[in-house]
């Protein structure tokens, strides 16, 4: 019987303990996989690394509301990507994370860096991201 309650009472103190770190462990990586996926991180990465630097003109920049680890707004750009080394002008819209800092001179009329893919016309903005 002493053994039954010292094995009850070991689960009932150990259980907690490692449950809720292992729970807690995999929600926030399942919020950081939300996260990316919202703010297209594997197009960033893709992009930065292999997309062609050019620039764009910023049409209209609008809040979408949507936030990213409650620190970046999630805002909705309306840009004209300049013509330039094998990219061909055109006009497009893209959702981009900035601090609060970036969104203030993401204006319309200003001129901001991109990286194009050619190819598929893909857009992102050429920003480190801390």
């Amino acid at each position: 019987m002493t053994v039954l309650l010292i094995v009850l009472t070991v689960l009932i103190v150990l259980v907690p303990l490692i449950a809720i770190p292992v729970g807690a462990f995999a929600i926030m990586k399942l919020q950081r996989r939300v996260i990316d996926k919202v703010s297209n991180v594997a197009l960033e990465q893709r992009l930065q690394r292999d997309g062609v630097a050019t620039t764009a003109q910023v049409l209209d920049a609008a809040d979408t509301g949507g936030r990213v680890d409650a620190i970046y707004l999630l805002v909705r750009l309306h840009l004209q990507v300049a013509a330039d080394d094998g990219v061909e002008g055109f006009v497009t819209e893209i959702v981009a994370a900035l601090s609060p800092v970036r969104v203030a001179q993401i204006v319309p009329g200003a001129t901001v860096k991109v990286r194009v893919d050619p190819l598929s016309r893909e857009v992102v903005l050429d920003q480190p991201r801390t």
